[in-house]
């Protein structure tokens, strides 16, 4: 029974350690979101990422080698 809290300390408006660092945690968390997708928006403004252009353009033609000694049964 003694862990319990007491009404006054609630009542009063105090708020505790645990209230003050899940703000702050919040904060941060709001604060990386925004310059995550700030950062995207602006990747994708200048080129750096593109969305709209299709591989098919410029298509890639990889070369494989292999040793002779290497292949499936």
């Amino acid at each position: 029974m003694g862990r319990h809290s007491l009404p006054d300390e609630s009542a009063a408006g105090a708020s505790g350690p645990r209230v003050r660092a899940r703000r702050r945690t919040v904060a941060i968390a709001t604060a990386l979101v925004l310059t995550v997708a700030g950062s995207a928006a602006a990747a994708v403004q200048s080129g750096l990422l593109s969305s709209g252009s299709s591989c098919r353009d410029d298509p890639v033609r990889p070369t494989v080698a292999a040793s002779p000694d290497w292949r499936p049964h």
